[in-house]
C-alpha cells in the first residue's frame, strides 16, 4: 500500500497585543481538535518599547496528509476562540466556521 504524502505547513497568528499561551486545534492533528500550543517570536522588538508593547508572531510546523483541513485558535486557557481572518472560511462537520489549513 502507497504511504501518504505528507505536506510541510507552518500555521501563524498574530494580532495586536496577543500574549501566551496560543493554540491552535486542527482537523489534522492527533488526535483532532486537540488543542497545541504555539510557540511565539518577537516581530517588533524595539529598544524603546516595554515587553507588553512588543508584538508578536505565534507560529507551529506541522506536516500535513493531502487533503481539505480545518483549524481555529484559542487565544489563553479560556475557552476564546478566533479564526485567521486572512484565510478562506470552511465549515466543520459540526457546522462551526473553522478556516482552512490547506487543500492539496
Amino acid at each position: 500500500m502507497p504511504s501518504v504524502r505528507e505536506h510541510p505547513i507552518r500555521i501563524l497568528y498574530s494580532a495586536p497585543g496577543t500574549r501566551p499561551p496560543v493554540y491552535v486545534a486542527a482537523s489534522f492533528t492527533s488526535p483532532p481538535w486537540q488543542p497545541i500550543e504555539l510557540d511565539h517570536e518577537s516581530v517588533s522588538a524595539a529598544s524603546d518599547k516595554t515587553d507588553d508593547e512588543t508584538e508578536l508572531t505565534f507560529f507551529k510546523d506541522f506536516y500535513v496528509p493531502e487533503g481539505h483541513w480545518n483549524y481555529k485558535f484559542r487565544l489563553g486557557p479560556g475557552d476564546w476562540w478566533v479564526c485567521n481572518e486572512n484565510v478562506k472560511t470552511g465549515m466543520s462537520n459540526s457546522g462551526l466556521s473553522n478556516r482552512c489549513a490547506c487543500n492539496f
